[in-house]
């Protein structure tokens, strides 16, 4: 019973306690200021009649706060004023019924006692439905933050899910391509580039769910992407690894083999005129760099994996990506995150 009334009102056993404890404090004051000094004073049934009226403004405000369920604002002030309303309506309607009965009215509906067992109902009203609202408030704030925090987590999920489905068919889609061309060329180095395609797939497919992975494992991956092109792209093409990878350092999925294919596609190579692509690892980030030779007559691009790498970044960190474009060079640093990383 107890426990379905605390959940009706929105609160804890914790606040119930201490509103408890105010209410003694209240009554004893209350009793010292009227010059009360006497073991009377710590007596608890002052304190306990105090504490019923507190749970009564507590579950007034509260039918009128789910009455009134608009903006925040808006609901507590239109609360706070129909509650006072009707509590000392209330409160004096019993008061009168209570007079009726002892034939006391006129002792104690006077102007000027009338007032001041208004005063003191007001009183009482701003101490504990201000206590109430205040925790109230603080709990609907916090529930409204809660929410809007899994919101934004979703939206962020979202995204990266999007953005992770532009990338793999990107993906596919320029390796299919390099086997298109070999399967005419030759038939050999067809078949085995076809094997390998699938090996990596694999661990294409195996990231796919993942939010985030380890640097480890997206240098291995561009790496075995990149042997992949050289079929296609030839010897002019060569990679360099910098540094070693830091333990508990993680990258989207992809993000090494976007700036490789990046690389390979905007640059055409020769043995005399070679593209060398670096990465270069440092604990707080990692960056790709490669020379330009710029192709003669390249495709037209729409950078569909570097403008979806830049978005997953402004999901997941407020580091962006710097990129860095030259006549003669362009290189690309992306922060390194780690698994605490979150939407910003």
């Amino acid at each position: 019973m107890l426990q379905r009334f605390m959940q009706f009102l929105h609160i804890d056993r914790a606040f119930l306690g201490a509103v408890f404890v105010f209410a003694y404090i209240f009554v004893i004051s209350v009793r010292l200021t009227s010059g009360q000094w006497s073991w009377y004073v710590f007596t608890p049934e002052g304190p306990l009649a105090q504490f019923i009226q507190a749970l009564l403004i507590f579950t007034l405000l509260r039918l009128l706060l789910n009455r009134f369920a608009t903006s925040a604002r808006k609901s507590y002030v239109k609360a706070s004023v129909a509650a006072l309303l009707v509590y000392l309506a209330a409160a004096n309607a019993l008061s009168l019924l209570i007079a009726l009965s002892f034939g006391t009215v006129e002792r104690n509906f006077n102007s000027y006692t009338l007032l001041l067992n208004n005063v003191n109902l007001v009183v009482q009203f701003v101490l504990f439905g201000g206590l109430y609202l205040a925790y109230s408030y603080a709990q609907d704030l916090n529930h409204e933050r809660t929410q809007l925090a899994n919101y934004r987590q979703q939206v962020a999920e979202l995204q990266l899910q999007q953005l992770k489905q532009q990338l793999n068919p990107h993906f596919v889609f320029n390796a299919l391509n390099v086997l298109d061309e070999l399967i005419y060329a030759d038939t050999q180095r067809a078949s085995d580039y076809l094997n390998a395609f699938a090996e990596l797939y694999r661990a294409v497919l195996e990231a796919s769910g993942e939010r985030l992975v380890s640097l480890a494992h997206e240098l291995n991956f561009a790496s075995n992407y990149f042997k992949l092109m050289q079929v296609r792209y030839g010897e002019g093409y060569t990679l360099q690894v910098q540094g070693e990878p830091s333990a508990q350092r993680y990258l989207p999925p992809y993000s090494l083999q976007v700036l490789i294919e990046n690389a390979l596609q905007h640059n055409q190579a020769s043995a005399t005129q070679p593209v060398v692509i670096t990465i270069t690892i440092s604990d707080a980030d990692v960056t790709v760099h490669n020379n330009r030779h710029p192709r003669q007559h390249a495709k037209l691009s729409h950078q569909v994996g570097l403008t979806s790498l830049t978005k997953q970044f402004a999901v997941l960190t407020q580091q962006p990506l710097e990129i860095r474009s030259t006549a003669t060079e362009f290189s690309v640093r992306m922060p390194l995150l780690t698994t605490q990383v979150t939407q910003p």
